[in-house]
């Protein structure tokens, strides 16, 4: 089978690990790597593209904003996301994109092949972890209220929200870290889900953020 897939991740061994796991399974893939957004859109621009792998993290143009010009200039063109998904505003981002495949830089170098089996016969692919968060978020009902919070677990919420960790909300509120894991516990059993990310979506969505 040919296609084109064009890469865009500043990193460079990431580039050639993905390059070459895709290469051992489809031979006659046509691979273009760049390493940030606005070479990766000055590719898209002259150049058919069949599947765009990108990260979201990049210089000059990033992910996020590279995606929607992409689907402007080749509305037919899959996406792949690779990324760490460490910022919960970007992650809500990327769930409304509707992308073709979601996969993390932490799962098996595997899931970019097993995403790229599924991407090409027009099915969506989301890794393992990946799709437990996903499917969280993206089935939430955005006219439903959110659930009642007291007001120490918004200000947490919302200091998860900037990307606080445990450690450092332990020490803005001057309580024990114990006591912050015990909030985000509470946290995921009010909102019915089972990571924070898909806290932070669903409060994002039913407007408790």
């Amino acid at each position: 089978m040919k296609f084109d897939i064009l890469i865009a991740d500043d990193h460079d061994l990431i580039l050639s690990g993905i390059e070459k796991q895709i290469l051992q399974d489809y031979k006659n893939a046509k691979i273009t790597k760049v390493n940030d957004g606005c070479l990766a859109l000055k590719v898209l621009e002259t150049n058919h593209i069949d599947i765009l792998i990108t990260d979201i993290n990049m210089p000059k143009l990033n992910g996020l904003q590279l995606i929607k010009k992409a689907k402007n200039i080749q509305p037919k063109i899959k996406i792949i996301v690779l990324t760490y998904i460490e910022q919960n505003a970007v992650f809500k981002k990327i769930v409304k994109l509707d992308v073709n495949a979601l996969v993390l830089k932490t799962d098996s170098i595997n899931a970019i092949t097993d995403a790229l089996k599924d991407v090409l016969v027009d099915k969506k692919y989301f890794s393992q972890e990946a799709l437990s968060v996903f499917t969280e978020s993206k089935n939430i009902n955005t006219e439903t209220l959110g659930p009642r919070l007291t007001k120490r677990e918004l200000e947490i919420l919302k200091l998860i929200a900037n990307d606080k960790n445990t450690k450092m909300i332990a020490e803005i509120l001057c309580i024990s870290e114990n006591t912050v894991e015990t909030y985000r516990k509470n946290l995921r059993s009010k909102f019915k889900v089972s990571s924070m990310q898909a806290v932070i979506a669903k409060a994002y969505q039913t407007g408790t953020l």
